[in-house]
């Protein structure tokens, strides 16, 4: 690191020699493009980054930004999860502020509120809330940025039905716009500017500045009331898709319809099927015997199960780590993701759940990048009935989408290429379907896809308009 002459009076570190912006690049990005290295290029490990800060408070935040002109490319890093490789890849000639060290936790239990720093990620934030035995609607990657989540529309699709989405839990935040001015904004500010920009991040927040800390409101860790999975190893995809298509007409036919409950299927790069259960604490039934249906299916498929255990996460904490140490697993030289999504406002019929099964399951090369997965999810909720975001995110229903991630090393380019046009051929496909959003969260898909594979109105889905 190195000071900064930002600024006469406050002193920013910075780093700006290129070897030591890609050793930072390698260490601080989890994954790389598909886009990138199904081109072929080769310097899929490097940033376009001249310089990278790193500010200690909001203070200098607004310094950073208020010194730079206008025309100057920023992206902003809080995370290291797989929106990290926009950012930290950026553009030419820009500056990327890294909010590594914005990262106090503080939680002020009788109020069931909690507030965090710009760069606290979800493990530091989960395990915060899960002490005070509280809940949020957070998603299940430990690495995942809170603040650059919630900007950006995110989504929980195992608590969002009961909880809502994490932007609807906001009730204060600290937001430094692009020329520098410091807002503490919040559902009740005075002026109609602020009441509208405070609206406007929760969705929009990455494209018109840069949020510093957030103040959460927290539910009781009651609101939970168990969890767990049944796992169908299918062997093969034609196993996988039969499987999925079963499970996902339970998943239309009996979840949908009961907010007490969530559902997600995710089907593996080895096509084993995993079918995960929330359980609220307005459930009413007896879980074990609710999910009958899914073992109906693997009898009908005539697949094993080998794990049955809808009831085995008995806290909310437990719950919303399950995934931590699968994705640690993920890895590569570099590890290679691309992210797509696909959502409907209504209820899908059954053309739709045959092309999910068929084609957003079966069409996507599963098989060639292992580390890849599909998950199809409950959505709406209090995430619909919610205060409205400008994210499309909040009007879904059932939400799919696809992360195909795979090493790098080994791979040819031809094999590279191979992948991401199965992919894009796919994606294209689902824009064919009636009455579907497709690559409308930001969150989950790539904000780097070339104009053939972006629709025009993509930013009206994105941002719920």
């Amino acid at each position: 690191y190195k000071n900064s002459t930002l600024s006469l009076s406050l002193m920013v570190h910075e780093i700006t020699e290129k070897e030591s912006i890609n050793e930072w690049f390698s260490k601080r990005t989890w994954s790389v493009s598909g886009n990138r290295v199904g081109a072929g290029e080769e310097d899929v490990i490097d940033t376009k980054a001249e310089r990278v800060v790193f500010p200690r408070d909001t203070e200098e935040v607004s310094q950073i930004l208020s010194s730079l002109p206008p025309s100057q490319p920023v992206a902003v890093v809080c995370g290291g999860h797989s929106s990290s490789n926009t950012s930290t890849v950026a553009v030419a000639n820009a500056v990327v502020v890294d909010l590594q060290h914005l990262n106090s936790v503080s939680v002020d239990k009788e109020k069931m509120e909690v507030t965090v720093g710009g760069g606290v990620t979800f493990r530091s934030l989960a395990e915060a809330v899960g002490d005070a035995d509280g809940a949020l609607p957070i998603g299940t990657g430990d690495t995942v940025g809170v603040t650059g989540y919630l900007v950006n529309g995110g989504i929980s699709g195992y608590f969002g039905r009961r909880l809502g989405m994490l932007g609807q839990r906001v009730i204060e935040l600290t937001f430094v716009t692009a020329d520098g001015v410091i807002k503490i904004l919040s559902p009740s500010s005075s002026s109609d500017e602020d009441s509208t920009l405070f609206n406007s991040v929760l969705g929009a927040g990455s494209a018109l500045g840069i949020v510093t800390s957030v103040a959460l409101k927290m539910e009781s860790g009651s609101s939970f009331q168990s969890g767990g999975q049944v796992i169908v190893p299918c062997g093969t995809k034609d196993s996988a898709k039969r499987f999925a298509r079963l499970a996902l007409s339970f998943l239309r036919d009996s979840v949908l319809p009961d907010e007490s409950v969530s559902m997600e299927l995710v089907v593996t790069a080895d096509f084993t099927c995993i079918s995960t259960f929330i359980f609220y604490d307005s459930f009413k039934f007896d879980p074990i015997s609710y999910v009958n249906p899914i073992r109906d299916a693997a009898t009908s498929g005539n697949v094993p199960i080998v794990v049955d255990n809808v009831t085995q996460w008995n806290t909310w904490l437990e719950a919303a780590s399950c995934l931590w140490p699968i994705i640690k697993e993920m890895k590569g030289n570099p590890l290679v993701r691309m992210d797509h999504s696909m959502g409907t406002t209504t209820y899908p019929d059954d053309d739709l759940l045959n092309f999910i099964a068929n084609e957003w399951i079966g069409g996507v090369p599963l098989e060639d990048a292992s580390q890849s997965i599909v998950e199809i999810r409950t959505l709406g909720g209090a995430a619909l009935s919610g205060e409205k975001l400008p994210s499309g995110n909040c009007s879904s229903l059932v939400f799919a989408d696809m992360i195909i991630a795979y090493d790098a090393n080994g791979k040819s380019v031809d094999e590279r290429r191979s992948i991401k046009n199965s992919v894009d051929c796919v994606v294209s496909l689902a824009r064919e379907q009636k009455d579907v959003q497709v690559d409308f969260s930001a969150t989950h898909s790539q904000a780097d896809d070339p104009p053939v594979t972006t629709a025009r109105d993509r930013g009206i889905e994105i941002f719920g308009r």
